[in-house]
């Protein structure tokens, strides 16, 4: 009787051992899985919240409200509801001057391109096409060559008049 129990408290820890190692493998390729599936939607959900973030900044009044190029820390394109021509060619210029500057102020470390779409140019000069960038322009939008490309269209008014902007941001 004495020696049916050892056996017994033999198989049982034999057991328990197996057990162990299929529930350590089971949560460690769980764990690879779950971490190597969100990767390439986390970059995009990224993409998408600087990218709204940065279409709020833009349409709004900017801070200070009459902000120049000198004091500006948002740089918003509306007076009052209407994009100023103003704020528009500041912006142009400081994003001509240094895109890296231009994209602190709008909060994000992704590159961005946007431009207007109603007639092609930039409303205050019709030589642009769109501000961000360098080489990028709204017609090679689709070779741009990224682990990810959102679009973010809002609307705005010009001269009384609805414009749509189409702002691409990307890693």
């Amino acid at each position: 009787m004495f020696i049916s129990k050892n056996k017994k408290a033999q198989v049982w820890g034999l057991d328990l051992v197996v057990s162990v190692i299929i529930f350590i493998s089971g949560i460690v390729v769980f764990y690879n899985y779950s971490t190597n599936l969100g990767t390439g939607t986390q970059s995009i959900d990224f993409l998408l919240r600087d990218g709204i973030a940065a279409t709020n900044i833009l349409l709004s009044e900017g801070y200070p409200s009459n902000w120049n190029k000198a004091d500006v820390i948002k740089p918003g394109l509306l007076k009052g509801k209407e994009i100023d021509r103003t704020k528009l060619q500041m912006f142009l210029e400081i994003a001509s001057e240094n895109y890296t500057i231009s994209k602190h102020l709008l909060g994000t470390k992704y590159d961005y391109y946007f431009f207007f779409s109603s007639n092609g140019t930039i409303p205050v000069n019709s030589t642009v096409e769109g501000i961000g960038k360098n080489g990028v322009n709204s017609g090679n939008i689709d070779s741009i060559s990224s682990k990810g490309l959102v679009k973010i269209s809002r609307l705005a008014i010009l001269d009384k008049k609805p414009i749509r902007i189409d702002f691409y941001i990307w890693r």
